[in-house]
């Protein structure tokens, strides 16, 4: 069955795709995301690819992918994320606008689309009913999954949702609901330990590896941006960071509390004052979404964003690109064209796309 892939991340989307049985035929992307385009030609040049911008109005993609049997993608989720609070007025909910219209001309036999699991929620209900609009003006059948990465056996607490749609009815719709999904409490489902244990104890190189041809190959190292300083700070902040870390903007807010005579938040306040890493303001911004988070070992870590912020369980120091890499599923011959830790973070693991894609041909009934 044929694929074409419209704005995937760095590939992770589509080497869960192509493991679930499809033939990608060609890779798209827009001006904004050049850089996913650049890495993916690294490692798959022999795949047809363009960059063309995000626009409904446009007919290119229904010409160059018209009787595909599955166009997927993950359109930017910044306006949805826990980190924008959701703003459904930002004008990133766009991107998913424009995508699912320029998609639906090509009238493909099904659709795939990943994105932040608000999606599926009555939160941001209005834009859901914004996608699926467009699904049943142009006779799709369409269903959403939501569900944590570590329930499908990814090692990340990553909650998504997936928007389908077929022109088909499903032949087994009672494959569209998750009761078969194991407990959503249980994070040991998919532990991080086995991902990194061949790692722990590698000293990571701060200097970058090229090939002869002057390609990035992405082995055990860091960005070489104070890495080496920063590691410094973690091992001497290690007992801190197991027990507690405060960012300012967390501190201002019980401080708030306890000068309003909340003597909860009087308490906390005395508790923290020891617990404070001062370098991290200055290191990394002062944003709560950057604090420096350890990775557990036997349990499934963090969602995986694109900044360096994670720290090792054993080793304590920051996951290197390949680490990072490793949990969002990706193989250790996959080259980066730049050590951005947002090239592996702009997707999503490739363990999730080949279960969505599976599934969705087992609810289509076709399923070898």
């Amino acid at each position: 069955m044929d694929a074409i892939a419209y704005l995937i991340g760095a590939g992770s989307m589509s080497l869960g795709v192509e493991a679930a049985g499809f033939d990608l035929k060609a890779v798209w992307e827009t001006p904004g995301y050049s850089k996913n385009a650049a890495t993916w030609d690294l490692n798959r040049p022999e795949l047809r690819h363009q960059v063309f911008e995000l626009d409904h109005t446009s007919d290119h993609l229904a010409r160059v992918a018209s009787g595909v049997d599955l166009i997927y993608g993950n359109p930017p989720c910044g306006g949805l994320s826990a980190m924008t609070a959701s703003r459904l007025s930002s004008p990133t909910n766009n991107c998913m606008r424009q995508w699912i219209r320029m998609v639906v001309k090509a009238r493909p036999r099904m659709i795939l689309m990943e994105n932040a699991f608000q999606l599926a929620t009555e939160r941001v209900g209005c834009l859901l009913t914004d996608l699926t609009d467009v699904l049943d003006q142009h006779d799709y059948y369409w269903w959403t999954w939501i569900m944590y990465s570590y329930q499908i056996h990814t090692p990340q607490i990553r909650r998504r949702a997936f928007l389908c749609a077929s022109l088909d009815v499903p032949k087994h719709p009672e494959l569209i609901p998750l009761d078969d999904l194991p407990s959503s409490r249980d994070r040991s489902l998919c532990p991080v330990g086995p991902y990194l244990a061949n790692l722990v104890g590698v000293d990571p190189s701060p200097d970058p590896v090229w090939s002869t041809t002057g390609e990035v190959v992405t082995q055990h190292w860091y960005e070489p941006i104070k890495t080496v300083e920063l590691n410094a700070l973690v091992k001497q902040n290690i007992g801190r960071l197991s027990s507690r870390f405060l960012t300012p903007k967390d501190r201002r807010k019980i401080q708030e509390r306890a000068d309003n005579g909340d003597r909860v938040a009087q308490r906390e306040l005395l508790q923290v004052e020891q617990l404070i890493w001062e370098d991290c303001p200055r290191e990394f911004g002062g944003m709560q979404c950057h604090r420096p988070y350890i990775i557990p070992w036997h349990e499934a870590g963090a969602t995986i964003i694109g900044s360096y912020k994670y720290i090792h369980p054993i080793d304590h120091r920051f996951l290197t690109m390949r680490e990072m890499a490793r949990l969002m599923g990706y193989p250790d011959s996959w080259k980066f064209h730049r050590l951005f830790p947002h090239l592996i973070a702009q997707g999503i693991p490739v363990n999730n796309a080949w279960w969505a894609a599976t599934r969705m041909r087992e609810v289509m009934g076709l399923k070898d």
